[in-house]
This record gives C-alpha cells, sequence and structure tokens, in this order.
C-alpha cells in the first residue's frame, strides 16, 4: 500500500513532467493498485479464521 502511494505521488509529480501520458499512465496503474490493496485490508479474513492457531479445538 506504501509502494502504491510513494509510486502514485512520484509519477504525479516527477513521470508528469517528463512525458504526459507516461505520467498518466503510471499513475493510473498505481491508483488501481492502491484501491486493491484498500479492498483487500477491508475484506480480509474474519477472526475466527484467524484464530485457527490458538483454538484448542483445532488440535489433535
Amino acid at each position: 500500500m506504501v509502494m502504491s502511494l510513494i509510486g502514485f505521488l512520484f509519477s504525479m509529480l516527477i513521470v508528469t513532467r517528463w512525458d504526459a501520458t507516461w505520467g498518466f499512465t503510471l499513475s493510473l496503474v498505481f491508483m488501481i493498485w492502491l484501491v486493491a490493496a484498500i479492498y483487500n485490508f477491508t475484506h480480509g479474513p474474519d477472526e475466527e479464521m484467524l484464530d485457527i492457531h490458538n483454538s484448542k479445538k483445532y488440535l489433535r
């Protein structure tokens, strides 16, 4: 997530000065990457799935 933010800012501030098309394209790619990271954070595993290693019912 941090790399997508850094890449987006780098693309908007530096790459756009060299070439507007590449700056827009890279900014769009990093923005999609950021949206995917946020989506994965919000739709992560449930607490029951995270507790699989600590629960005694799963131990033999």
